[in-house]
């Protein structure tokens, strides 16, 4: 299930919304990393909701305990690489 809410947005890569947080620092006049932190903060809030709605509807344990969740971003980072 971890990329279920995919399913919902589609696949938003990680260099996909770096680069969306990019793009929004360039576009508000700004090389502060305020403005990307916020966009990728966004995204990341937005997963996190769906993901919860999900695991909450197959009766799993959300969010996942972080041994669970650290394993799971190392394989997601392989697969990326």
């Amino acid at each position: 299930l971890h990329d279920g809410h995919e399913y919902v947005i589609g696949d938003l890569a990680t260099p996909i919304a770096g680069a969306i947080a990019e793009a929004v620092a360039r576009d508000m006049c700004s090389t502060s990393n305020l403005f990307q932190s916020a966009v990728k903060d966004g995204i990341k809030r937005i997963k996190h909701g769906i993901d919860a709605a999900i695991y909450a509807a197959a009766d799993i344990t959300w969010p996942l305990p972080s041994s669970v969740r650290c394993l799971v971003d190392e394989y997601d980072l392989r697969m990326l690489r």
